[in-house]
């Protein structure tokens, strides 16, 4: 048990270490959106879409986002999961 909630845990601060990735969760607590309108309200060059693309993948794989389709809007949008996170560094748990 130990080993993964230090596991969890490691993944959430990577997740958290990158300036471009803080950046996208900022923007998701707004609302869901695609990788293209993040990608706008980011104020980006489309070539830096697969940056972005890239990253939206890292926060899905480390629980902090997740994405599903849109069948109103015919697209992909991503959720962020949590607003708040809490450390707690006596057990190395997140809350």
């Amino acid at each position: 048990m130990y080993h993964f909630v230090v596991m969890e845990l490691e993944k959430v601060i990577f997740g958290l270490n990158s300036k471009l990735r803080l950046n996208i969760l900022k923007i998701l607590c707004e609302k869901d959106m695609s990788a293209p309108e993040i990608l706008h309200k980011l104020k980006q060059n489309p070539l830096y879409r697969q940056y972005v693309n890239r990253e939206l993948e890292v926060l899905k794989d480390c629980l902090l986002v997740s994405k599903y389709y849109d069948d109103k809007g015919k697209k992909l949008l991503y959720h962020i999961e949590k607003k708040e996170i809490t450390i707690d560094l006596t057990q190395l748990k997140i809350n």
